[in-house]
């Protein structure tokens, strides 16, 4: 697109032998060609993007002030990568070796009752259950489409046992 005084030029060029057809076609849309014995040329004036050069000057500032804005978020994103990757891999690490812990309760071990006690308070914390699976399904799909609550086809399955 221009940005100067003067119009900037598109010229297309089509070999006659591989796009004759669809070059009288073109022509219709880019207007007329200009035609040699091998080729069609169609010359057409792209319009301005600016219309001045005030305006051209503006938006080279945004452009530089956004580019400074970009490098500063990269700059920073970086250094505090840089410093918490090494807490990140030990809190990762720490969160590997109590889900091994978890892992324990499996085999058929007895477990002293502080031991039970505590696993029971940080299991959902290790599985990454933050929120509760019904609390997500009941406001996300029954709530939403009008099904059944999680609380109510506990009560229907409780019924159903006795």
């Amino acid at each position: 697109m221009s940005q100067g005084e003067v119009a900037d030029l598109l010229s297309i060029r089509l070999k006659k032998d591989l796009f004759y057809q669809d070059a009288r076609l073109m022509g219709r849309q880019l207007g007329e060609a200009k035609e040699t014995r091998e080729e069609l040329i169609f010359d057409t004036e792209l319009p301005k993007l600016l219309a001045s050069v005030e305006e051209k000057k503006r938006l080279n500032d945004q452009a530089d002030s956004a580019q400074e804005v970009m490098g500063a978020q990269f700059l920073t994103s970086f250094v505090v990568q840089f410093f918490l990757s090494g807490a990140l891999s030990l809190l990762w690490n720490i969160f590997n070796t109590l889900q091994i812990l978890l892992a324990l309760e499996m085999l058929n071990l007895v477990m002293p009752a502080n031991v039970t006690v505590f696993y029971n308070l940080i299991k959902d914390t290790v599985n990454f259950q933050l929120v509760p699976k019904d609390t997500l399904y009941d406001n996300l799909v029954a709530k939403p489409f009008g099904l059944e609550t999680a609380e109510e086809k506990h009560l229907e399955a409780e019924a159903r046992l006795k």
